[in-house]
């Protein structure tokens, strides 16, 4: 009996009804009177309409029940407080049950027979209007029983309806503040996300170009394998030493074949989804500033992205100048060799030109280290003692994509010792420029 009780009962729910309703009770004793025969307009009420609309957790009906409760206990305890004796503080209380259960029972029933749809912003005023009235008549019926004479006129009938108009419109204008709020919260959250999405995306392109590497690779190991297994059959060597060699190329095609499969389902699936529209310049430094910070983990090292840029222009195709911007800063951040170190990303005009800086603080690099910078397969992340390499897409692939990608031309200097600067600079009249834009430094 004990656990089907336990599950019909949803805790979370019970717990922030009782929250609710002893906050709404609470609330109601800041009042203030308006006519004579002891009727106040509460604070409660109003709080008690904003939680209802807000918390889809809790019913309605149970707050407006636990609140005509706990509300009248509140006033009790306040009234024998200040000296009234008990039974007179119990009969000031029985107005605000009247009230609250006459709330409870008029929500439903006013969604169920009048409204006749699920609750909204639009409609939530109308049952507002109409419980918040018909609680008033009941609170003064009470009233006029205690009182031994009939309070109800007119004139009580249009302040009553006067007090559910004032309170309804101000439920009103608050709930909508707060829905603009959350929109406005909710539009950042996903912009945010957003952003962050496409630079999964930018570095997923960029492990994309690697495996396409390797599937050029396994493409010459193709035909590699199969003019020796063509050679060796001139040659008169035996087949099975021959077809060893054949398998070999066999099984390349296999591979390559599995590798084109990955790259086509990654593409299609979720880079080619991103891509457009265009990027500006700024948004793309500073997405990949995040990604880098996150996935290098170098604020706990001690290291700093600070990001420069004075001017702003929209890039098309942006997911080739990701890679651009956070290679070079994934470079100069291994270039701090588990140190701390200072990055700084300066973005500037020069006549018809924008210039685009990376300037590090990190151990630098040798002349003959800046001559083979570009070529392909170079890195300065050689290890003599386990012989593993930097993996990315490499220096030259950047620089393929600052010439052809975008017909800029990317340039290094650097002292071993003392930190590196590339500089990549970009014809203006390729770029689209940005309006109204605003100079950007964190």
């Amino acid at each position: 009996m004990k656990e089907w009780i336990s599950k019909r009962i949803d805790k979370e729910k019970v717990k922030s009804t009782l929250l609710v309703a002893i906050f709404v009770s609470i609330a109601s004793q800041i009042s203030f009177h308006i006519f004579s025969g002891g009727f106040i307009v509460a604070l409660s009420v109003l709080i008690m309409a904003i939680f209802m609309y807000l918390l889809d957790n809790v019913t309605p009906t149970y707050i407006a029940i636990c609140s005509g409760i706990f509300s009248p206990l509140f006033r009790m305890l306040f009234l024998v407080e200040r000296g009234i004796d008990i039974q007179a503080a119990s009969m000031a209380a029985l107005p605000d049950i009247a009230f609250f259960f006459t709330y409870a029972m008029a929500y439903p029933l006013i969604y169920k027979f009048i409204i006749k749809e699920p609750r909204n912003l639009v409609n939530y005023p109308t049952a507002l209007f109409l419980c918040d009235f018909f609680s008033n008549m009941s609170e003064m019926t009470m009233r006029s029983i205690e009182a031994g004479k009939n309070l109800i006129g007119f004139e009580t009938i249009a302040v009553l309806l006067l007090v559910a108009f004032v309170r309804t419109t101000l439920v009103q204008v608050i709930l909508i503040a707060v829905e603009r709020y959350t929109t406005v919260l909710l539009k950042r959250e996903n912009l945010s996300e957003y952003k962050r999405l496409l630079g999964l995306a930018a570095l997923i392109e960029g492990e994309l170009q690697i495996m396409k590497k390797s599937v050029r690779e396994i493409d010459g190991i193709m035909k590699e394998a199969f003019e020796l297994y063509k050679d060796l059959g001139a040659r008169g060597i035996d087949k099975a030493t021959s077809g060893r060699v054949l398998a070999i190329s066999q099984h390349a095609h296999e591979i390559r074949g599995d590798f084109q499969g990955i790259i086509s389902t990654i593409a299609t699936s979720f880079v080619d989804q991103y891509d457009d529209p265009p990027l500006t310049i700024k948004e793309i430094i500073g997405i990949e500033r995040e990604l880098v910070m996150g996935i290098a983990g170098v604020k706990s090292r001690g290291v700093s992205i600070v990001i420069k840029a004075k001017i702003n222009f929209l890039v098309d195709g942006y997911f080739k100048m990701m890679s651009i911007v956070r290679n070079l800063m994934i470079n100069a951040i291994e270039s701090f060799d588990c140190r701390s170190g200072n990055l700084t990303v300066d973005l500037d005009e020069e006549g018809d030109n924008y210039v685009l800086k990376f300037i590090d603080n990190g151990s630098g690099m040798t002349e003959s280290q800046l001559e083979s910078i570009f070529l392909p397969g170079f890195s300065t992340k050689f290890s003599e003692d386990t012989g593993k390499i930097q993996r990315g897409i490499g220096l030259s692939v950047v620089k393929d994509y600052v010439e052809n990608g975008f017909g800029g031309k990317i340039t290094v200097s650097s002292e071993k010792g003392k930190g590196t600067v590339f500089t990549i600079t970009f014809k203006k009249n390729l770029f689209r420029e940005v309006e109204q834009d605003e100079i950007l430094h964190s």
